[in-house]
């Protein structure tokens, strides 16, 4: 950025978007938080959600609980459906949540967390000394819910 810049906006965005899928036999080996961003740590293992019953998972920023996040749950096969059926959810202090499946497969899990929970001294030097950059981190996706 040149030496003269004024009044800039800076953005930084952290994005993660995954899909659980699993071979061989499952451990929760690769389910930890890397500690970087906005990240879902599942606490019950992704092959094992079903249909009426409820699941466990955990939220956190750069390996911090994420408390009082918005969460949204969304039910696959939308194109044709007139209501979306999503299911909103708010995490704990301990950045846990637990949903409750309605009905077997493929469902939508999704967050978005801003400025205040994102650690701003992993990005120091960046941006140089003209502006507090603004971070914005999101989060998506995939599960399958198996019938019982």
């Amino acid at each position: 950025m040149p030496n003269n810049a004024q009044d800039l906006n800076v953005s930084i965005t952290h994005s993660r978007v995954e899909t659980f899928v699993t071979a061989g036999k499952p451990n929760t080996a690769a389910l930890q938080a890397g500690g970087k961003g906005l990240e879902l740590v599942p606490l019950t293992h992704p092959n094992d959600l079903y249909a009426g019953e409820s699941a466990n998972f955990r939220f956190v920023v750069n390996g911090k609980p994420a408390a009082d996040l918005e969460v949204s749950v969304i039910p696959g096969g939308i194109r044709y459906r007139d209501q979306l059926n999503e299911i909103r959810l708010k995490t704990d202090q301990d950045g846990k949540f637990s949903v409750k499946w309605p009905t077997p497969g493929m469902y939508y899990i999704s967050a978005r967390a801003g400025d205040a929970r994102m650690e701003k001294d992993n990005d120091k030097g960046s941006v140089g000394t003209f502006a507090k950059p603004l971070h914005r981190m999101s989060y998506a996706a995939t599960v399958e819910v198996l019938k019982p």
